[in-house]
């Protein structure tokens, strides 16, 4: 009879297997170890992180308040008087503030993480928006005030932290200063200081009349309505910002004077196109059209500009030469004819009572 060798499956198979699975729970605690070291330390840089703030410092500037202040560094005033353990809103000229940029808060670790790698700043630029103090007049209004500084009443009672809409006189509130463009400001403008030509900002000052600064600047009441087209001109605050524009500082003499060698080519005939002769063609190639100042002459050259005098009641304009006559008279435009006043009646002087040929005197400034 052969005996088969019986073997003990479970001890020779459990052994091995127990080794395996203690090597696989092993190795999971260690990977588990390692997480919860890497996360530890991450928390504590995160920690270290919100426990050290990057605190900056501010200095205080003449005329900006703890509002001004938290809008330009973008925070909130309760956090400006939590960073530097401020009872009240006072401040002082040259005080140091501290605070943390909004920036620190809001970025995520990811991008704290990267920009402390790569040095990249995480600061933005922002516009800083500069304030004055404003003493309050009789007569003041927040609506006014708040107008004339380029606020809304909302604003300019959060920036004094007004509780209604009552103001006294000579009170002092902080406004927005207005930025002015790029124009340069008028100040205590006199005639002749100011270069022509140039748009200036000017503050409208107390108890001026508008005919009084239209007649400074020289403008009419057309041409500043046209320079400030958001600004009420007929109700100018004082302290109110507009745009003016310089009026000459000198004047030019006129080149057609006595002093200019003007020629004196003599007196001639007038006469008038007629009707029928509108949109014909001159000698220049232009069509004869009776709203312009042209006219006709024999000799004179074609394009030149001359001046035409009526001798009787002194009228004189210019005209210009763009077509020829057989004759040796000046042919007129209508508009030219009626403003040089040949169309008015003349009384006669003469006994017979016939009216006088019409003549005119012709001036140039070179020869013909």
């Amino acid at each position: 009879m052969i005996k088969v060798p019986i073997f003990n499956t479970s001890q020779s198979w459990t052994r091995p297997a127990l080794l395996i699975f203690a090597g696989i729970l092993f190795g999971l605690f260690q990977v588990q170890v390692v997480a919860a070291q890497s996360q530890q330390s991450g928390g504590e840089q995160t920690t270290q992180l919100e426990q050290n703030p990057p605190y900056q410092q501010y200095e205080v500037k003449a005329g900006e308040t703890l509002y001004s202040i938290s809008k330009s560094l973008d925070v909130e005033i309760e956090e400006l008087r939590e960073w530097n353990e401020l009872s009240d809103n006072a401040l002082s000229l040259g005080q140091l503030l501290r605070y943390i940029p909004r920036e620190w808060s809001t970025l995520t670790r990811e991008t704290q993480s990267e920009a402390m790698e790569t040095g990249a700043s995480i600061i933005r630029s922002t516009d800083v928006e500069t304030t004055e103090f404003y003493i309050v007049k009789s007569g003041d209004n927040l609506i006014r005030i708040a107008g004339a500084h380029d606020m809304s009443v909302v604003d300019l009672k959060a920036l004094n932290e007004l509780e209604s809409d009552f103001i006294r006189v000579g009170q002092r509130l902080t406004v927005k200063k207005v930025v002015d463009s790029v124009a340069p400001v008028a100040v205590n403008f006199e005639q002749g200081s100011a270069p022509q030509g140039a748009f200036l900002i000017y503050t409208v000052p107390p108890k001026l009349p508008l005919d009084s600064l239209l007649r400074t600047f020289q403008m009419s009441r057309k041409e500043l309505a046209y320079l400030n087209p958001d600004v009420n001109i007929d109700r100018l605050d004082p302290g109110q910002k507009i745009t003016i524009l310089a009026p000459p500082s000198r004047k030019y003499a006129n080149p057609y004077t006595k002093s200019a060698s003007i020629i004196d080519v003599g007196q001639v005939a007038i006469s008038v196109y007629k009707e029928s002769d509108k949109a014909n063609t001159t000698t220049t190639g232009e069509l004869y059209n009776p709203e312009e100042l042209t006219a006709a002459h024999a000799s004179i050259r074609l394009g030149q500009v001359v001046y035409v005098e009526n001798p009787v009641n002194g009228r004189g304009i210019y005209v210009r030469i763009n077509d020829r006559t057989t004759e040796n008279v000046l042919q007129v435009s209508k508009q030219a004819y009626e403003l040089l006043g040949y169309n008015e009646p003349v009384l006669s002087s003469s006994i017979d009572g016939i009216a006088p040929p019409k003549t005119a005197r012709i001036f140039t400034l070179e020869e013909i």
